[in-house]
């Protein structure tokens, strides 16, 4: 298994990716895609995560699967409102196209507002199934992604935790809420950590006064 993160034929796009930062209270939204596209599918469960980040939304990808697992070539969404005009780029990955069945690896069953290629094909660097990248906007927040669909196509898919010759096509939903994401929470351990040194401090000196 490999994460995209560490993959160096994306290294220059991941490190954009990673300069992204989250808003103080940063959202996210959490669909599975699960729901097999073609009958000849291998079944994945794939989990994609929105959140929100300053300019746009960051996604990572999850292959979730007690039993199945694959490389994952190309991920496809759906944007409410006017999420085609107002898209700037994409960073983390290898491409991404406006309007499209097909980024790479054959026609995934329907026309999608963005398509991204996350793999080369023929899972020559092993198989992926941690993906990050981040979709740039304007405007653009995970309020665009309620109740929208996506789905994740899959080489070299099979059984744990190799795989195999197989391919999946698998899609989901995304709900109509989300979650805040706790950003503020190394601060918060910060300040706790603060608080325990001035406690402890006050009370060797009154051992001290004793």
């Amino acid at each position: 298994m490999r994460n995209l993160l560490a993959t160096s034929f994306a290294a220059g796009t991941v490190a954009v990716g990673l300069l992204t930062t989250q808003p103080a209270h940063a959202l996210s939204i959490t669909g599975s895609a699960n729901q097999i596209i073609s009958n000849d599918s291998v079944p994945i469960n794939v989990d994609v995560t929105a959140t929100d980040v300053t300019g746009g939304i960051q996604f990572t990808l999850n292959v979730n699967d007690p039993t199945n697992t694959g490389d994952m070539l190309a991920a496809y969404f759906d944007f409410a409102n006017t999420f085609n005009s107002a898209i700037t780029s994409v960073t983390g990955v290898l491409d991404w196209k406006i309007g499209t069945s097909n980024i790479v690896g054959g026609n995934i069953g329907k026309t999608f507002d963005l398509g991204v290629q996350l793999s080369p094909t023929g899972s020559s660097n092993g198989l992926l199934t941690n993906a990050v990248f981040t979709v740039l906007g304007t405007g653009l927040d995970i309020t665009d992604l309620f109740e929208q669909q996506f789905a994740v196509r899959l080489q070299t898919a099979g059984l744990q935790p190799n795989g195999g010759n197989g391919s999946s096509k698998m899609s989901g939903q995304f709900p109509n809420n989300a979650i805040p994401t706790p950003a503020l929470l190394p601060g918060l351990i910060g300040m706790g950590i603060a608080a325990l040194r001035k406690k402890k401090k006050a009370a060797l000196a009154g051992q001290e006064n004793a």
